[in-house]
């Protein structure tokens, strides 16, 4: 070690160039040293264990996108769900309403899904529905309501005449026939 560490005074300088590089360069070591040998294999279980952690981080990343999308999932389900459920709670309130005032079941139930979809054309047909259906309804209720009408001949002044005189017997309790 101490030629290695020696230092060259201008005396021994008269050397030729050629010899000097020769003395210059470094020669090889012959074997390996423990030393270097315990550096790189530090190094090596180093860049090991570093790669080790880079994948571990990748798949928790990965882990942690998957339960992202999980999450985004599950918050689609359920706004579908309450929005579903939002529009069945309108259908039924107009449902409800249709029901109060007269519709049937059945055309209350379609009016009040068209009217939560937005079809105003089908709204409006239910409503001439409904609104020929009550017509029609009270046309009926009316004719019920009428006295009955004789089958025979229509009447005449003749036999409005003899029909009250046949009354006016009756209540005075003489017989109808003259």
């Amino acid at each position: 070690m101490d030629e290695q560490n020696a230092v060259t005074t201008p005396v021994e300088n008269t050397e030729q160039p050629e010899q000097k590089a020769e003395e210059q360069k470094p020669e090889a070591p012959k074997k390996p040293d423990p030393e270097v040998e315990k550096l790189k294999a530090a190094l090596s279980r180093a860049n090991g264990e570093a790669a080790e952690y880079k994948r571990q981080l990748r798949e928790k990343q990965t882990e942690a996108e998957r339960a992202e999308a999980e999450r985004e999932e599950s918050d689609k389900a359920m706004r579908e769900e309450l929005e579903t459920l939002r529009k069945e709670k309108r259908i039924g309130e107009h449902t409800n309403q249709a029901l109060a005032l007269g519709f049937d079941a059945d055309l209350a139930s379609k009016t009040a899904n068209a009217m939560v979809d937005g079809d105003m054309d089908a709204v409006f047909d239910c409503l001439r529905a409904f609104v020929d259906a009550t017509k029609t309804r009270l046309e009926n209720e009316a004719l019920n309501r009428q006295p009955t009408l004789s089958a025979g001949t229509p009447p005449t002044k003749g036999n409005v005449e003899d029909e009250l005189t046949a009354q006016l017997r009756r209540y005075a309790g003489l017989s109808s026939h003259r």
